[in-house]
């Protein structure tokens, strides 16, 4: 073991000799330079716990004067959005419980400086970050002598997707032997490092095997700290934060505008892919000609605290992935709201599901998620001082595991000691709020509310009303109610006309019959044609403003909805080639269902309005909205990725300004602007059929990053669909919070 560390050390420092300036030994971009004015990259060790030394990947002498120590292992921090040393002490108390338990280099990046209150901004900021992060580890490699298999990097939401980018900066993701940990990504996977490395402290044979193979060569860093031990002292421990806007954050309007509009940025930002992968290349060759190594530039470890969920995709080139270090480990601990949801690592945790409740998070409302979103932080943190506080069952799903269909499966211990020689998909369970983990020697089970649609659900008539509007009644803001025992002539009383088209308009959360999500497109149909039947379903859950609530009763109100139409079409009420059902967010799904369960025929047309995605399942049609579910399944998307889901689900899927943040929306970190544009936009298209013509995309990956303008096929969005191909289209609209969003109305003034 001494002399391959010793052969090791000396290679790389000949190496370093023969770079004689480290701009030629790095091919970094001037934007990764530019980011680097606005970042502070400190180093702490057990010499200095608290007062961090400041790091400059592009000085050659960055090391010189620091407590750097190349025989110990790294290990990098990288935080999430709107964090950072001064706004969130998630970063500081994983440093002290590192530095507590083992001799580390522990290096925290604080990009705060570089951080935009609007999320959009901050997001096409981490290839640049990641790109610094991954100069900087070529540097430790090159001048302090690592070994990247000591290398590990920790990120926290955004932070675990720069992590990503970092891992290719090295060498095309070719480097096989680090690891990174990410917080709350949403998957289930786990891993654990070899027995007793956390506590790899060089002993004294190892010191003067390093002192002879280096003898008579300048050393990067001060001869008398290899080997040394300082003492770890004891520091208070601040509550963690995420970082949202609050109490001590200050912003001002020129801030705030910075992001109006986002579009050209990520056209920018999908160019900008492209250059890099150029640089990469170069790097790549430069790196060769210095003889290092092929196919070993690639952080040891991963680890990702909660990846962050809105404006990533499934592309890998976007995100983290296992691909991006030797081993990726995940923990999901807000999946899907403010955390990526899909297994993303060698190995992927999902604490209590992984969901946005996490236990003692209570509602979590402001910010939404927010607390589950940084109790990745303190897992971390009760692993390291509790080694196998938390152990994972490996499980297909969460669904299994409750069911007990796990029971006896392998298990595998999470956080810094998992064994990543055994990838499996584990699912974790704690007993208590505080501390998270089960006490000594005892595997006590906590029992978790948690959400799902049943396969079937009995129609509760006394929870779900439908109000009904002709153009006698269509400016009031409550239509007549039918009775919840459905009679024909009641409904007839209530002015329905068997002769006339009917469209069902349903709420989504937090909503009811009387909110904008209905009134504004029941509004405009009057506008545009009187002779219309509008018949509003309210599925409110009074008082219960839990989203997780909320999903349990989709499959009861679609049912009940399921039960109308079957009444109206054996009662001769209504045909089914004459339904339109429009669904916004939950209500999308609601719809689905009823279309689903109907027994008397097929519905001609759903449309869905930005279908919700927080604990939705789309791996599987049951239960949610698909081109299944109606003859014609037309859906507007305009918050993809964030309160909504990206997948295209229907016949055809429109996603107006690349369907994430709409113009006008930048300022709403919550995404429900975005949200509520979707009805916005199918209110205009019915008074103006023609109001948004799309174009067609090869698919909605095109859609979203806005390539598809050149295409020659085109459709219109909205009331009037009108497309000559099914799949995924793209236009765009203009700005403004109540429109015209393209020249027809002021929306808000049908509300």
């Amino acid at each position: 073991m001494p002399l391959a560390l010793d052969s090791r050390l000396e290679s790389r420092h000949i190496a370093r000799q023969n770079s004689c300036d480290v701009n030629q030994t790095l091919s970094s971009s001037q934007r990764a330079k530019d980011l680097n004015e606005k970042v502070v990259i400190k180093l702490y060790t057990r010499h200095n716990t608290e007062n961090g030394q400041r790091l400059d990947p592009y000085n050659a002498t960055f090391l010189e004067s620091s407590n750097f120590n190349p025989l110990v292992p790294t290990k990098i921090l990288v935080h999430g959005w709107l964090s950072g040393e001064t706004k969130s002490k998630g970063g500081a108390i994983v440093k002290d419980a590192l530095l507590e338990v083992s001799d580390y280099n522990v290096i925290l990046v604080d990009w705060s400086e570089a951080d935009s209150i609007n999320y959009v901004g901050s997001r096409l900021q981490m290839s640049t970050l990641g790109e610094l992060i991954g100069d900087l580890a070529q540097q430790l490699y090159m001048i302090g002598g690592i070994d990247f298999s000591d290398l590990h990097l920790i990120g926290h939401s955004l932070g675990a997707h720069a992590m990503g980018f970092a891992g290719r900066t090295l060498g095309l993701g070719k480097l096989k032997q680090g690891r990174i940990t990410g917080s709350s990504l949403e998957t289930a996977n786990y891993f654990q490092t070899s027995p007793g490395r956390a506590a790899l402290v060089p002993d004294n044979a190892w010191e003067a095997a390093l002192f002879q193979t280096l003898r008579g060569k300048e050393l990067p860093f001060p001869a008398s700290r290899l080997g040394s031990r300082g003492q770890v002292e004891e520091s208070g421990k601040e509550p963690l934060a995420h970082g949202f806007p609050g109490e001590g954050l200050e912003t001002d309007s020129s801030e705030m505008k910075t992001w109006l509009d986002a579009r050209p940025q990520l056209t920018a930002s999908a160019q900008l892919q492209q250059q890099q992968q150029q640089q990469q290349q170069q790097q790549q060759q430069q790196q060769q000609s210095l003889g290092f190594p092929s196919g070993s530039w690639k952080p040891g470890v991963a680890l990702a605290l909660d990846p962050a969920g809105p404006l990533f995709w499934d592309d890998p080139a976007v995100r983290l992935d296992k691909s991006d270090a030797g081993f990726v480990e995940v923990i999901h601990t807000c999946s899907p709201l403010l955390g990526y949801w899909d297994p993303i690592g060698h190995v992927d945790f999902y604490p209590n599901g992984g969901t946005w409740v996490q236990p003692g998070c209570g509602l979590d409302a402001v910010p939404l998620g927010s607390c589950s979103h940084c109790r990745g932080y303190s897992l971390l943190v009760e692993s390291l001082e509790t080694p196998g506080a938390f152990v994972g069952t490996s499980c297909t799903s969460w669904a299994d595991y409750k069911a007990r269909k796990c029971q006896g499966n392998a298990t595998l211990e999470m956080g810094l000691g998992t064994d990543r020689r055994r990838v499996w998909r584990p699912l974790v369970d704690r007993p208590d709020l505080t501390p998270h983990s089960s006490p000594p020697n005892q595997n006590r089970k906590f029992r978790v509310l948690t959400f799902s649609i049943p396969a079937r659900a009995r129609s509760d008539s006394s929870s779900y009303k439908f109000y009904f509007y002709n153009k006698k009644n269509a400016g009031d803001k409550r239509g007549n109610l039918i009775a919840s025992e459905f009679d024909k002539q009641d409904i007839l009383n209530a002015g329905y006309d068997p002769a006339l088209p009917t469209k069902v308009l349903i709420h989504g959360y937090l909503n009811d019959d009387t909110s904008a999500a209905v009134q504004i497109p029941k509004n405009a149909y009057f506008k545009a044609d009187p002779s219309v039947n509008v018949i509003a379903l309210n599925w409110d859950i009074k008082n219960l403003p839990i989203y997780g609530m909320w999903v349990t009763k989709v499959a009861g109100a679609g049912q009940r909805l399921a039960d109308l139409v079957d009444f109206m079409v054996e009662n001769e009420l209504l045909k089914l080639d004459q339904l339109h059902i429009v669904g916004h967010s939950l209500g999308a799904h609601v719809a689905a269902i009823a279309g689903e369960r109907l027994t008397s025929g097929r519905v001609a047309r759903i449309t869905g309005l930005d279908p919700a995605r927080p604990f939705i399942n789309f791996k599987t049609l049951d239960g949610r909205l698909s081109k299944d579910d109606a003859d014609l399944v037309d859906v507007i998307h305009t918050n993809a990725g964030g309160l909504a889901t990206a997948q295209p689900v229907g016949h055809v899927d429109f996603y107006p300004n690349g369907g994430e943040v709409q113009p006008g929306c930048e300022w709403d970190l919550s995404g429900a602007c975005s949200h509520g544009r979707s009805y916005q936009l199918m209110a205009e298209s019915i008074v103006d059929p023609k109001a948004f013509q799309a174009w067609k995309c090869e698919d909605n990956w095109d859609a979203v990053h806005l390539r598809c303008t050149n295409s020659e096929v085109y459709g219109f969005m909205g009331e009037n669909v009108d497309f000559s191909e099914e799949g995924s289209y793209y236009l765009e609209t203009q700005g403004g919070l109540t429109g015209p969003f393209s020249r027809a109305i002021d929306t808000y003034s049908l509300f």
